[in-house]
């Protein structure tokens, strides 16, 4: 997750632990927020029934969710905040809701001084009560979340058709 989602987040009190692919970012993460630092996905997972993910591909969302699945539990949201593809969030969304849990893919838009400021717009697609559940923790990052449809509608790689 960017350094101003993450500190959006802890401001607000929502952040509550750190993980991260690079040791060193999870362990700064962990001492600036005074976070307990995880050492897995799946840790992440046991302890928290809201997750996000903030990664640069589709081959890391996969990666990453997949390490996130022994550790779901029922009516878990996984969140995706990155820009992948819409089949690779209906894959995803189709891996946790094996375990009873919701993938919201969710996008943002506004760049750096956006996540700094926790303006970052937001287009979310997946399941509109899992986005209302998760909406009071959405508003420390972004101003603006609009709910798109089904899972695949928020993802910012989606191919538009023109006639």
């Amino acid at each position: 997750m960017g350094v101003g989602m993450a500190a959006n987040l802890a401001k607000s009190g929502a952040l509550k632990g750190a993980w991260n692919r690079s040791r060193e970012d999870a362990e700064a993460a962990a001492r600036e927020h005074g976070l307990p630092l995880l050492d897995t996905p799946a840790e992440v997972a046991r302890r928290y029934n809201l997750i996000l993910i903030s990664v640069s591909a589709d081959e890391d969302v996969v990666r990453v969710t997949d390490a996130l699945l022994p550790g779901l539990h029922p009516d878990s949201i996984v969140m995706d905040t990155s820009t992948v593809g819409a089949a690779t969030a209906r894959r995803m969304a189709g891996m946790v809701g094996e375990a009873g849990c919701y993938f919201l893919d969710a996008p943002v838009s506004g760049g750096p001084e956006g996540a700094r400021n926790g303006t970052l717009a937001m287009m979310v697609g997946g399941d509109a009560n899992a986005l209302r559940r998760a909406y009071p923790t959405l508003e420390a990052i972004a101003q603006r979340i609009v709910h798109m449809g089904a899972v695949g509608a928020g993802s910012g790689k989606t191919r538009m058709i023109t006639g």
